[in-house]
């Protein structure tokens, strides 16, 4: 563990990381944050990426695409909107076949 970095934590989260190649070169770089993170937000792109991948094995196209419209419209739906589309998420990985869920 750095000392620096940790002196650094919790308003960065900072890493470094060296390389050596095959030529003998050392190559680093460090970075203080990364997308997600307090200081670098991610896009909404970005988020929506993560939560498809994330979201896939345990719901429906349609339900992630409900999903998806009631997070960015947090603001003007009641939350139950939100609740009641969460409930639908299965906890298992489920197989997937022309829209419809089916146990493994």
């Amino acid at each position: 563990p750095s000392d620096d970095f940790s002196r650094r934590f919790p308003n960065e989260l900072p890493c470094r990381l060296t390389f050596k190649l095959r030529d003998g070169r050392t190559v680093s770089i460090e970075k203080h944050d990364y997308e997600g993170f307090t200081t670098n937000p991610p896009q909404w792109e970005s988020a929506l990426r993560k939560f498809e991948t994330l979201a896939k094995p345990h719901t429906t196209s349609s339900l992630r695409k409900k999903i998806a419209e009631a997070v960015r419209n947090l603001e003007g739906i009641e939350v139950s909107q939100l609740t009641d589309l969460l409930a639908q998420v299965t906890p298992a990985a489920l197989q997937q076949k022309e829209g419809v869920l089916y146990g493994r």
